[in-house]
């Protein structure tokens, strides 16, 4: 079978949860006896690559990888909106149809952002789409409100008060309905697309509950989740084994402390603010404590000053974007991983990590991480925008080794079961058959 990906971009050009689910699936689909063709819009130039996840063909794009693999802004929202969908969608139509008649693939499947709306017309290719993102739903990317309720429509009303509690997707939105029946249009425009698809993924059952109740055909809808990557676990299963002080010297940790990890993007949606609030607490009952943030993004600044404010600097490091060796070593030191997303998480591979990592995990209850994270059994379920619940977790787990190696234990149990790459695998194939 020839497969063709569309992504933003891939690992290791990508070190996110994205670039690793993408390479993970194109290279188990290589090993598979598949043939494999990536296209991103990650590069500046046009290039061809052959690498053990297939045929990378790589464009010039939208990513700006200072940025953390976030499209460029001009700061014009008008612009950027049109710029980043109608204009992006025509330079995307014309690399995938040179692609698609160089490899003739027999799919196409759309990883992480929309296709233009009439590629279904421009090829005869079934095509695919995982909806990793929520640019089906509204303007904001998802119609989860800051509270964690579903916004049954949009109004108004309802998208200025989503606009305040986050980053908008095309820099600050002014008030106006103006800006809202643009959202209303791109909104039409990314139904109108993902309806056109022969088939749409998304990873979690939460997923497909938000985008079934946005007018998306349940007929269309495949739950199927991220695989996890097995060389990694052997990383982490390595270090491990090594001495901690040793490992958490490597890192440039406290060598008799504990630690409290968060993995992922520094962007206000994923509620880093809300953890740092927490440290305060915790550290009164352990104030040796080092709680490290791994990632980078646009809100690592604001976080520094944040935690100078707090005076808990001396107890903080942001590591920034760590590489996979680094990052294998810094979930086996860990005592627990905090995940404190505030808007709706499609799928959480740093949660998924940790839990083969045997970590218990804190999280948030919006979005996909509650479904395999079951409150006591593999993990602590807290509400969203709450540093309290946060630090009275936090300092339980650290209090009670048993507590927090039994859930550990479960939650490694739990992830090798459901997110194996031969499962993972065996589903997108006949997934993939179904649509030829």
């Amino acid at each position: 079978m020839k497969v063709c990906i569309v992504c933003p971009s891939i690992y290791p050009e990508n070190l996110g949860g994205d670039g690793k689910s993408i390479y993970l699936l194109s290279r188990y689909m290589r090993q598979s006896g598949h043939y494999v063709v990536v296209v991103t819009f990650d590069s500046s130039l046009s290039l061809i690559e052959n690498r053990d996840s297939g045929r990378v063909y790589r464009f010039p794009g939208l990513v700006e990888m200072a940025a953390g693999f976030r499209p460029r802004k001009s700061g014009n929202v008008f612009v950027d909106s049109v710029r980043e969908n109608e204009l992006f969608w025509i330079h995307v139509a014309s690399a995938v149809m040179s692609v698609n008649r160089k490899e003739k693939p027999d799919v196409i499947h759309w990883y992480t952002f929309s296709p233009p709306p009439a590629m279904k017309y421009l090829t005869a290719c079934p095509q695919i789409s995982t909806l990793n993102t929520f640019w089906v739903t509204c303007v904001k990317g998802t119609n989860v409100l800051p509270n964690g309720k579903f916004c049954s429509f949009c109004t108004y009303a309802n998208l200025q008060r989503c606009l305040s509690a986050g980053v908008p997707p095309y820099g600050q939105i002014p008030a106006g309905h103006l800006p809202f029946i643009r959202a209303k249009i791109l909104l039409w425009e990314r139904k109108y697309i993902a309806n056109g698809m022969d088939k749409i993924i998304t990873l979690s059952y939460a997923t497909k509950n938000l985008v079934q109740r946005n007018g998306i055909s349940p007929s269309k809808i495949e739950v199927i989740p991220n695989m996890y990557d097995p060389q990694f676990l052997k990383m982490v299963d390595f270090y491990s084994k090594e001495p901690r002080e040793k490992v958490r010297r490597d890192l440039g940790l406290n060598s008799d402390s504990f630690v409290v990890s968060y993995i992922g993007r520094i962007v206000s949606e994923k509620g880093v603010g809300y953890l740092l609030e927490s440290i305060p607490s915790i550290l009164r009952r352990f104030p040796r404590t080092c709680f490290a943030f791994a990632g980078k993004g646009p809100e690592t600044a604001k976080l520094v000053n944040q935690a100078n404010h707090l005076k808990v600097r001396p107890n903080v490091i942001f590591t920034g974007l760590l590489d996979t060796d680094s990052l294998a070593k810094l979930y086996s030191i860990s005592d627990l991983i905090v995940a404190p997303q505030i808007i709706f998480e499609a799928f959480g591979r740093s949660i998924l990590e940790a839990m083969l990592a045997s970590k218990p995990v804190i999280t948030t209850n919006v979005g996909a991480p509650k479904e395999f994270v079951s409150h006591k059994k593999t993990g602590i379920v807290i509400p969203a925008c709450d540093s309290n619940a946060i630090a009275e977790w936090t300092i339980k787990l650290l209090e009670d080794n048993e507590l927090r190696q039994t859930l550990g234990a479960n939650a490694r149990i739990y992830a090798e079961s459901m997110f194996s790459p031969e499962i993972v695998l065996q589903k997108i194939e006949c997934l993939y058959r179904s649509v030829l």
